[in-house]
């Protein structure tokens, strides 16, 4: 994590896609411990399905916008 709190992932992700067009934010805080992955892996998930019309393809690959009913 950054001093803002991101994670370094999204940091490179957004490096590497344009810094001045892309952010990272944070939508949802998941605590550490069982199930904590499935979790994260659920909303964003969720985020995906909801900002389907507007999502880049070729930037966001997983999971993939098509392939989420």
């Amino acid at each position: 994590m950054d001093a803002n709190g991101i994670p370094n992932r999204a940091t490179k992700q957004v490096n590497q896609h344009g810094s001045g067009k892309y952010e990272a934010v944070i939508l949802d805080k998941v605590d550490a411990g069982k199930g904590a992955r499935q979790k994260a892996l659920n909303l964003e998930i969720k985020h995906t399905k909801a900002n389907k019309g507007s999502i880049n393809k070729d930037i966001h690959k997983r999971p993939n916008p098509d392939k989420i009913k």
